[in-house]
């Protein structure tokens, strides 16, 4: 079932910049949804194959040597959402690749890194195949994350 284009968009400002949603009925703020008071940061997954729709930040997660789940701020320096679409605009790298094994990244996620659950998932394009002195990075602008 499709959203409006305006609820698309404030689902991703709060997600990603951390910026309220107005009028949204039944909350105890008045008609508001707030934004959170912790957990300020995303986690960033990197896979081998989809984690599909019913998987975790776990599922066929990356093994490389060395390899570990990058965390990026929310907030609107590091994010722009416009139009139900969503950039970084800044770089985010994961850990340089150590020496004695290789991944090839093929989708990446977007979660709680505590408790594993994921948000959003995506392809890698082209396939990244990671091995020593690799660092797996999304350049600035690089993602585009849509809900439409």
């Amino acid at each position: 079932m499709p959203a409006s284009d305006s609820f698309e968009t404030s689902l991703l400002t709060l997600m990603f910049v951390n910026t309220l949603i107005t009028a949204f009925a039944g909350t105890s703020t008045g008609g508001d949804l707030p934004p959170s008071t912790s957990d300020q940061t995303l986690t960033f997954a990197l896979h081998t194959a989809t984690p599909g729709e019913a998987g975790t930040q776990l599922t066929n997660e990356c093994d490389y040597t060395d390899y570990a789940r990058t965390t990026v701020a929310r907030g609107a320096a590091q994010w722009t959402v416009s139009g139900g679409t969503v950039d970084n605009d800044n770089a985010i790298a994961f850990v340089v690749a150590g020496a004695t094994t290789a991944d090839s990244v093929t989708f990446f996620s977007i979660g709680s890194g505590v408790s594993n659950v994921m948000h959003i998932y995506g392809a890698v394009v082209p396939t990244l195949v990671v091995n020593e002195g690799v660092t797996p990075s999304f350049a600035a602008g690089a993602l585009d994350i849509s809900v439409t």
